[in-house]
């Protein structure tokens, strides 16, 4: 990965003189990031249909609070508390609401990693309502969390 994937492209200022006023270019323009091009050549050759929508919710609502462990660095795993997300399900209706075209719904349990990835490939725009994780010293350790920790 080249150092230009760790700039926060979105977080540049385009407009302004201070931080009050300032205008940023993810404000301003449509930002896609890919890691190479030999990913963005893959990715453009999956044509997804601008007319489907899916919404991936996993709100962990019967689940008391629970510690993951996220990717670890060297020896050390880095653990944080999954709290339940009360309102996945009912964001994921208005998506589907708001958008009034095809939506899938994947909820909870069917919203795992394999189901995602096998309705997105069809989907134009796929919304995502979890438990997320910013690794900004090494991006490609970010998360989304698409499945119930193991009890």
């Amino acid at each position: 990965m080249g150092q230009l994937n760790l700039l926060p492209w979105a977080a540049l200022v385009v407009e302004g003189n201070s931080p009050q006023n300032a205008v940023y270019w993810v404000e301003k323009v449509a930002l896609h990031l890919t890691p190479s091009m030999g990913v963005y050549s893959q990715v453009r050759k999956v044509a997804p249909s601008s007319d489907r929508v899916l919404a991936a919710a996993l709100g962990y609502k019967d689940l008391p609070s629970t510690s993951v462990a996220l990717a670890s660095q060297g020896e050390h795993a880095t653990r944080v508390e999954l709290t339940p997300l009360p309102s996945t399900e009912e964001e994921a209706k208005a998506i589907a609401r708001h958008m009034r075209r095809g939506v899938r719904t994947l909820l909870n349990e069917s919203a795992t990693p394999e189901a995602v990835r096998a309705n997105s490939q069809e989907a134009g725009v796929v919304h995502f309502t979890c438990h997320a994780f910013a690794n900004s010293y090494d991006p490609y350790s970010s998360v989304l969390v698409l499945a119930p920790p193991l009890q």
